[in-house]
């Protein structure tokens, strides 16, 4: 880090495209918005709330770059470029592997006009066929060398050689430059603009947009501080984007009887206290039979079975509402950041 970013955590983010609106409106949802520099034009910003953290822009590919070599704390970018760049790194670190937005596959292509060749798996026979006709190895298109190399020898295919993708790799197989490709895609419009289709069993990562810092940069308490905020909020925000916040009135003994269909069929968490649903366990209490308001969060997926289950105990005046953030106990992937830095400090040489 130079001297000038020293006291403050440095947070890289997209500079264009769709992640960088997306990644701005996946801030400002976290409640940090994005305060940009003097005018749109420049490269840096702040996080509204968090005024220990420096934002800079930066193109997605070259975010974990930057954050592998210490010119960043932090990074948004996409799952597949963290991949290809840093997942053997001991410097480079996932914190949050699905930010919710930035949906994407990364996918072996072939064109559309090889009727015979649709798995992956008929890859191999191809690159025979075309040691045999041509005398040359398969040619691949791709900005990500390392995961299809990965990729490929997984499935036993050997005979081919990549071509580095410098521009728009779906134009590779029209131009003559390679013979299929591996791409990103999101919607596939482009793929089947240029003629070409995925292969069945060809897919090498469903990729998201991720947050990845370095964990062994330097880190004052200050950035500690701001990274965790960071996290809880971000944590907070996406775990209520799946949960629901259900009230509704009924006799604490009624949903008592529930309570493990609740938490362990439905994954609920029952806000209630456990003293009041088990109160009909206790003589001389009439508590449970006196209707109260009973609160949980429920699993989006679970909504309406576990309305279900409310309504048929007898629960009435049910009702389910958004809410903006779910905070746990303590930060889970904080405290694992804190765990691996603490490990790597242990290894390291005094």
């Amino acid at each position: 880090m130079s001297k000038k970013r020293d006291h403050q955590l440095v947070l890289a983010l997209p500079s264009k495209g769709e992640l960088h609106e997306q990644t701005l409106d996946f801030l400002k949802a976290c409640g940090m918005p994005v305060q940009l520099g003097g005018n749109h034009r420049e490269y840096s910003g702040r996080l509204r709330g968090v005024p220990q953290i420096e934002i800079i822009f930066l193109r997605a590919d070259e975010i974990p770059i930057r954050v592998e070599r210490g010119g960043a704390h932090l990074g948004i970018t996409g799952e597949d470029l963290f991949r290809e760049y840093s997942e053997d790194s001991q410097v480079s670190h996932l914190l949050l592997k699905e930010l919710g937005y930035g949906h994407a596959r990364l996918v072996t292509a072939v064109p559309r006009s090889w009727i015979d060749t649709n798995r992956v798996e008929d890859l191999e026979e191809v690159a025979l066929a075309y040691r045999q006709r041509y005398g040359r190895s398969l040619r691949v298109a791709t900005k990500y060398p390392r995961l299809t190399r990965a990729f490929f020898a997984e499935h036993g295919i050997v005979d081919y050689v990549i071509v580095r993708s410098l521009g728009a790799t779906e134009g590779a197989p029209a131009s003559g430059v390679a013979d299929i490709i591996v791409d990103i895609t999101s919607t596939g419009t482009t793929l089947a603009q240029n003629h070409l289709k995925p292969l069945s069993g060809g897919t090498l990562l469903a990729s998201q947009a991720c947050l990845v810092s370095s964990i062994d940069g330097e880190w004052t308490e200050a950035n500690l501080a701001a990274l965790q905020q960071v996290l809880e909020l971000m944590e907070g925000h996406l775990q209520a984007l799946s949960t629901f916040a259900l009230r509704c009135h009924g006799r604490p003994s009624t949903v008592g009887s529930l309570e493990n269909e609740l938490r362990n069929t439905f994954n609920c968490e029952i806000l209630t206290s456990r003293a009041l649903l088990h109160s009909a366990e206790s003589p001389g209490q009439n508590e449970a039979d006196t209707p109260c308001e009973i609160a949980l969060h429920c699993p989006a997926d679970n909504l309406y079975p576990v309305m279900r289950c409310l309504r048929n105990a007898g629960c009435s005046g049910i009702t389910a509402t958004r809410v903006d953030y779910i905070f746990g106990q303590s930060s889970i992937a904080f405290e694992r950041f804190c765990h691996l830095r603490r490990h790597l400090e242990h290894l390291e040489p005094v």
